[in-house]
């Protein structure tokens, strides 16, 4: 966003609540409460045209409205454009509205989503407008907004990669009962352990999208046996890849084919 107008004081977050922006008839933008009602600009592609909706909404409902009947709610990059939606409320009696701009929730470090909070009370605050990081305090265990130039002490952590495995057998029972499946994850965690994984990897089945485990392909089946097929998140905290090399082993239930530098498969 190369283009913002925000009156003074603006964005303010007001008791961190206020995630949302509108303009005014002065033509200056302000951050508000996302919940409350307020009139819309909704832009519309097809006539190239912004059109003021007099109904208050909040800013979701506004949002869903304008992309049902129009194309999204309004932008505003540039001072002319500015110039045209501030005329449109003036021309309407209107003091503001809803446009399209809103601010992201907290995210982590490595842009995954903030599920769980513990914010201190009347925090984040956005205190002087410029507090956009977070630290712990340790002597009340929850968090505080501050300025990201603030030098303090940090906390470093070592990254999860999840591997998906997919993995091939063949069977002429229900592998979906709950004993065999385990059975089978702990067998196959143990082969893994062998083969050099560690010891804090956690295996766990993929559920497929029929909330079943295991897939019966339409490939005809060898030996009068289902084949079955099956995909293994594999959580770990994996060390350097290296090549694997394995001896012949005597005939079991799992067939391992060769490692890939990227895959393994079962």
């Amino acid at each position: 966003m190369t283009y913002t107008n925000w009156a003074q004081n603006e964005p303010d977050s007001y008791q961190s609540e206020e995630a949302c922006a509108g303009l005014t008839y002065a033509g200056l933008w302000y951050d508000d409460n996302c919940e409350k009602p307020s009139f819309v600009l909704c832009y519309n592609a097809t006539t190239n045209t912004t059109v003021l909706i007099r109904e208050k909404k909040s800013w979701r409902d506004a949002l869903n409205y304008c992309r049902l009947f129009h194309t999204d709610l309004a932008t505003i990059e540039n001072q002319a454009e500015n110039t045209k939606l501030k005329q449109l409320l003036l021309n309407s009696n209107v003091e503001s509205a809803f446009m399209g701009l809103y601010r992201d929730s907290w995210k982590w470090s490595d842009q995954s989503s903030s599920v769980f909070t513990a914010w201190g009370t009347q925090e984040p605050n956005n205190g002087g407008g410029g507090e956009y990081c977070a630290l712990l305090d340790l002597l009340y265990n929850l968090w505080n907004d501050v300025s990201c130039s603030m030098k303090l002490k940090f906390l470093c952590g070592t990254a999860k990669k999840i591997q998906i495995l997919k993995i091939n057998m063949q069977s002429t029972l229900n592998l979906d009962v709950s004993d065999f499946n385990s059975t089978i994850l702990q067998q196959l965690q143990q082969k893994l352990r062998k083969l050099g994984l560690l010891s804090n990897t956690k295996l766990t089945w993929r559920t497929q999208p029929d909330g079943q485990i295991f897939h019966t392909p339409n490939e005809p089946s060898t030996k009068n046996n289902k084949q079955y097929s099956l995909l293994c998140p594999l959580r770990s905290r994996l060390r350097k890849k290296r090549q694997i090399k394995r001896k012949a082993e005597p005939r079991e239930f799992i067939k391992t084919p060769p490692v890939s530098p990227t895959k393994i498969h079962f």
